[in-house]
């Protein structure tokens, strides 16, 4: 498997993780939803910057680079975009900061 794939497929899982969580928010209370929708996105943001920096640590030497066209092709933009505004974007350091530029 790709780095590409393995990648993705580490995103993919946390954000299948994230959609069933946000099924049983509204299932329980559904005059929240608009709330739900806002955490469900801070969660989206959260769990994939947390990959970005478990697949950075695992795969020290390899760049952002080698994943960007199969990335780019997963995700929305307007997704990307979202993420990329978080908060926590400065806090990872060099490898978000590449990742910025490569979804610019």
């Amino acid at each position: 498997m790709n780095i590409a794939c393995q990648f993705i497929e580490l995103i993919r899982k946390k954000r299948t993780e994230i959609k069933n969580i946000s099924k049983k928010l509204q299932s329980v209370n559904n005059s929240a939803f608009n709330g739900i929708l806002l955490l469900k996105n801070r969660i989206y943001s959260m769990a994939f910057f947390e990959s970005i920096e478990l697949f950075a640590f695992n795969n020290s030497r390899i760049k952002l680079h080698h994943f960007r066209k199969g990335f780019r092709k997963q995700f929305s933009s307007f997704f990307i975009n979202q993420l990329c505004r978080h908060s926590v974007l400065p806090h990872l350091g060099r490898i978000s900061f590449d990742l910025y530029r490569m979804v610019q």
